[in-house]
C-alpha cells in the first residue's frame, strides 16, 4: 500500500468544493471573464487560477457590445457636429450695425430672445413658452439641407415645403429614434400653425426679418424690388400669433415708407 507523502502540499481538488469551482462561481456572479494567456495550470492567473487548455478561464476576452447609452450618446453627438453648419446658411437680411448678411444659427438665436420677452403678447397667453423655443430653434435646421428660401421668391416657395421635409427626414434621423421623432413632431407643428404655440412662433418669425428690414432702411426688400403691398400680404398671418406685434409692424412698415425705403 503506497502512504501518501505528506510533506507536499495536495493538488487542487476539481470536485464541487474546489478551489476552481468556488473561482467559477464568484466570477459568473461578478460577471467577470479574466485575461489569460495559457499560462501553466493553476499559476500566473488572476486569482491564481487559470487553464491549460484555454478553456473557460483562458484565452482572449471577449469585447463587450457598445453599451446603448454610448451609442445613444454618439447619435446626439453627431447630430450636433452637423447642424453646425447652420452658422454657414445666410439668409438676405443684413445685420443692423454691420450690414453684413444674417446667417440662420443668428436668426435662431434673435428669434428665441424675441419669444422670451415679447411672450406676454402673444393672442391666447400663458403659452407653453419652452415648446415655443424648441420650434424655433430647430425649424430652420432644414435649410442645411434645402438652403434658404426667400419669402418673396415666389418660384423657390413652390417646392419649399417638400425639400425641407425631405431635409427634416435626414437631418433628424441622425437622433436616437424618440428625439427625432419628437424633433420632427416639433417641426411639424410650427410648420401647421395650429397650435397657440405654432401661430406665436410663426408670428416672431415674420416679424423678426421685418424688424431688420425697416433698422436697415429696407435693404433686403429694395434689392429685390419688393413693394409694401407684397410685405403685407406675406406677414399678416402675424396677427394669427399676436395681434399687438401685427399692429407694430404695420406702423414700423407705413414709417418705413414714409421714409423713402420701401415702395408703394
Amino acid at each position: 500500500m503506497r502512504v501518501p507523502d505528506r510533506t507536499r502540499p495536495d493538488r487542487p481538488r476539481r470536485g464541487p468544493h474546489s478551489n476552481r469551482h468556488h473561482a467559477d462561481i464568484l466570477l459568473t456572479e461578478l460577471r467577470i471573464r479574466p485575461r489569460c494567456t495559457r499560462c501553466p495550470a493553476w499559476r500566473g492567473c488572476v486569482f491564481g487560477f487559470a487553464s491549460a487548455a484555454g478553456g473557460r478561464f483562458g484565452g482572449r476576452v471577449t469585447p463587450s457590445p457598445t453599451p446603448p447609452a454610448a451609442d445613444r450618446l454618439a447619435r446626439q453627438i453627431r447630430f450636433i457636429v452637423e447642424v453646425d453648419k447652420l452658422k454657414e446658411i445666410f439668409r438676405q437680411t443684413v445685420l443692423i450695425n454691420s450690414r453684413r448678411a444674417e446667417n440662420d444659427a443668428e436668426h435662431s438665436w434673435h428669434l428665441c430672445l424675441i419669444v422670451i420677452t415679447l411672450a406676454e403678447h402673444a393672442n391666447r397667453p400663458p403659452l407653453d413658452v419652452l415648446r415655443v423655443l424648441k420650434m424655433l430653434i430647430l425649424h430652420d435646421l432644414v435649410e442645411i439641407d434645402a438652403g434658404d428660401t426667400f419669402a418673396y421668391d415666389t418660384k423657390a416657395m413652390a417646392d419649399q415645403h417638400a425639400r425641407e421635409a425631405v431635409a427634416a427626414d435626414r437631418i433628424f434621423g441622425l437622433l436616437p429614434p424618440d428625439q427625432a421623432r419628437e424633433f420632427r413632431a416639433l417641426w411639424d407643428e410650427f410648420e401647421a400653425r395650429l397650435t397657440p404655440e405654432a401661430k406665436f412662433a410663426a408670428a416672431v418669425d415674420r416679424f423678426q426679418p421685418m424688424l431688420l428690414n425697416c433698422r436697415t432702411e429696407g435693404a433686403a426688400w429694395q434689392r429685390h424690388g419688393v413693394a409694401r403691398d407684397r410685405v403685407l400680404a406675406r406677414n399678416a398671418h402675424v396677427a394669427e400669433g399676436s395681434t399687438a406685434l401685427w399692429a407694430y409692424a404695420q406702423k414700423m412698415i407705413e414709417d418705413t415708407v414714409a421714409a423713402g425705403h420701401l415702395a408703394v
